[in-house]
């Protein structure tokens, strides 16, 4: 065997391990596809909830931290998220992010609120965003205030996304969800933690619609334009 015959027959066998290892590299983990299926059922039943949390914004290159209380009203595409400086309103049509202190409203679509923190921009995908544009992972279980919640890790096939994990911890007897976490690659956390979970909550049309009328002095500028 000549020396060019001994190097292609090196390169074929290297090429064959790296195709192997890519294609285990890009399976889905069963069991945590399991959980994520049930976590979406469950919350696809209990439409439409109300979510009451705390959300926590850590910068960790500058050593800074913020914490705030906030309450979502989710029914399927339509949500009302509400923090102490900012309000955001979706009706599945328009999204409205309402700055409180600013007096001001960006009026957008849906489809254009591509914000990383995926809970503040499209709070009901975290519930199916699994299905699309990510890997995922059992890393496994914790015990949380005697609850035992599933870890899972997911990571976006997008690699321009300043974001680099999406963690949910999901309660093991609950299916509902605990913790969310979305983790930047320069150091910034986002950690929404669930202080109380209402299903079946009522609602009307009016709760996922801005009115500027209701809002003295507000400034609306509608970005579709």
């Amino acid at each position: 065997m000549t020396n060019i015959q001994t190097m292609y027959r090196h390169l074929s066998l290297v090429t064959i391990l790296c195709l192997g290892a890519l294609s285990v590299a890009g399976q889905q983990d069963p069991e945590a596809r399991k959980i994520l299926d049930r976590f979406a059922s469950k919350a696809e039943s209990s439409y439409p909830f109300r979510i009451e949390f705390e959300y926590l914004y850590e910068s960790k290159p500058d050593n800074y931290t913020e914490t705030n209380q906030g309450s979502i009203l989710i029914d399927k595409t339509r949500f009302r998220l509400s923090l102490p400086r900012t309000e955001i309103y979706c009706d599945g049509k328009t999204y409205w992010n309402y700055l409180v202190e600013d007096k001001e409203v960006y009026l957008s679509d849906p489809a254009d609120a591509t914000a990383d923190d995926i809970f503040l921009s499209n709070p009901a995908g975290i519930f199916t965003l699994y299905n699309d544009n990510f890997k995922y992972r059992l890393k496994g279980e914790l015990n949380i205030k005697d609850e035992t919640v599933y870890e899972i890790d997911l990571f976006p096939y997008d690699l321009s996304k300043s974001y680099h994990t999406i963690k949910l911890f999901i309660d093991k007897k609950t299916y509902q969800l605990c913790t969310l976490q979305t983790l930047e690659k320069k150091g910034v956390i986002h950690t929404i933690t669930v202080k109380s979970f209402q299903p079946g909550t009522k609602t009307s049309d009016d709760n996922f619609i801005f009115k500027p009328e209701d809002h003295p002095d507000v400034v609306v500028v509608d970005t579709r334009l």
